[in-house]
């Protein structure tokens, strides 16, 4: 009963079974500072190498874009019925309101 009563005493390397040395934050310094880098080069790279389709702004300067370079109308999304000159529509456009909505 006497040995149940008795506090333990550890030094603080053998309770953690390592030792403080001070390296980690620079590990996790270093890790960040490359995943800083990293995600920067993701992003500048593919920013740098766009042309001038992906920067149009509208589908309609999409599409002209597109059709300077020389890709076919067929190819070129928008307007099933082939007409250059009209603005590509969505089969699922909302409802018109109507008037017993208001």
């Amino acid at each position: 009963m006497a040995d149940e009563e008795k506090e333990v005493h550890i030094d603080h390397d053998d309770a953690r079974a390592a030792q403080t040395t001070g390296v980690m934050r620079y590990v996790l310094g270093i890790s960040l500072l490359l995943a800083i880098i990293a995600m920067t080069l993701v992003w500048v790279i593919p920013a740098l190498s766009e042309g001038e389709v992906e920067t149009a702004g509208t589908a309609t300067e999409r599409a002209e874009e597109m059709r300077e370079d020389g890709v076919a109308q067929e190819n070129i999304p928008g307007r099933s019925d082939g007409n250059p000159n009209e603005a590509p529509t969505s089969a699922r456009m909302a409802p018109e309101p109507s008037e017993s909505d208001e």
